[in-house]
């Protein structure tokens, strides 16, 4: 009888730990879950967010709240629904829930779930901001690992399993820069294979105070982006940045961009110093700069509506943009396979 009591200790110690093989398939499915249920409420936020600036007045808040709200529903109705079966069958029973019926038990579950998958929200939102999602394995497998955390505070206490978490958590959070530096650098390298860009150079960086910039494009060698604002809940062109490659005829007609529509114009111009040209004036349709420097032409314009002299200093501030730079201004629309890996 002794004898048996002990190897049945001994049993339920190897158990407690390493944990069984279904378990830890469990805690990767309860992962995969909660990664879900997290997404959907993250997209629902990101629309809403989208769309508050799309309507004017309260009418945007009113729609971003609304889709957020039942975003947030949703990811926690699909997170609860597929989760609480798992904690269920998976893991086992918690000691708390036994003697309960089996429905009680997963209302008991469901709010602990719906708990999980918001803090995973939250994470993976706090994450975005120090490295920004790309469709690459590297990118999905860090944006997993909030639920992979998440899944190993469910399960059942074992040694294998807070060995693994303590792992992932202080590697993760070590590696996070490095992996940005490392996936700016790669998706700056796809851009500038793909863009048609003649040197990095050409990539010059212009910040105009209240306005947001596109996405780079090329256009015949030459690099464009457009800068919009938003009034009444409608975005517009307010300002163009092209780049060369090259110097040209600073006096020759410039890219002008408002409202809806852009085109070349030809503006009034004077040198108000080596390199800087000033074009157009008051009485035009724009106003803008031209600067010639370390053997690029950076043309801006902009609307009567901007500060000549912020529009000044901004071109004068103008430099090539960083891989972390660069990254929010590139548009990749093409993946190779060192960056469906990577990024």
């Amino acid at each position: 009888m002794s004898e048996h009591q002990d190897h049945s200790s001994a049993a339920l110690i190897a158990g407690a730990r390493t944990g069984r093989p279904s378990e830890w398939v469990a805690g990767l499915l309860l992962a995969l879950v909660l990664t879900w249920g997290a997404l959907i409420a993250i997209a629902a936020l990101a629309f809403g967010m989208s769309i508050d600036s799309a309507f004017p007045g309260d009418i945007g808040l009113i729609a971003a709240a609304g889709v957020a709200i039942v975003g947030l529903g949703l990811g926690l109705a699909v997170g609860c629904r597929l989760a609480v079966p798992l904690l269920q069958y998976g893991f086992g029973d918690a000691p708390a829930t036994f003697g309960l019926p089996s429905r009680s038990r997963r209302l008991q579950m469901a709010g602990p779930v719906a708990g999980m998958v918001v803090v995973d929200a939250a994470a993976m939102w706090a994450l975005s901001a120090v490295l920004p999602f790309r469709f690459g394995l590297l990118s999905c497998l860090y944006y997993c690992l909030p639920g992979v955390l998440l899944a190993c505070l469910a399960a059942p206490r074992s040694k294998g399993r807070l060995l693994i978490f303590g792992v992932i958590l202080v590697t993760g959070v070590a590696l996070a820069l490095p992996v940005r530096a490392l996936q700016n650098g790669i998706a700056a390298q796809l851009w500038l294979s793909d863009s048609g860009v003649s040197v990095r150079a050409q990539a010059q960086v212009v910040v105009l105070p209240g306005l947001v910039q596109e996405p780079y494009t090329i256009d015949s060698g030459t690099l464009i982006a457009q800068f919009d604002t938003v009034e009444d809940g409608l975005s517009q062109w307010a300002a163009v940045e092209t780049v060369t490659a090259k110097k040209t005829d600073p006096c020759a007609p410039v890219l002008v961009a408002e409202g809806d529509a852009d085109g070349t114009e030809s503006l009034s111009c004077t040198q108000v110093s080596p390199g800087l040209w000033l074009r157009g004036s008051q009485l035009e349709q724009g106003i803008g700069y031209v600067l010639e420097r370390d053997g690029v032409t950076i043309t801006v314009t902009a609307g009567m509506n901007l500060d000549t002299n912020a529009l000044r200093q901004a071109v004068l501030a103008a430099h090539p943009a960083s891989d972390a730079e660069l990254w929010p201004r590139e548009d990749s629309t093409r993946y190779s396979l060192m960056g469906l890996l990577l990024l």
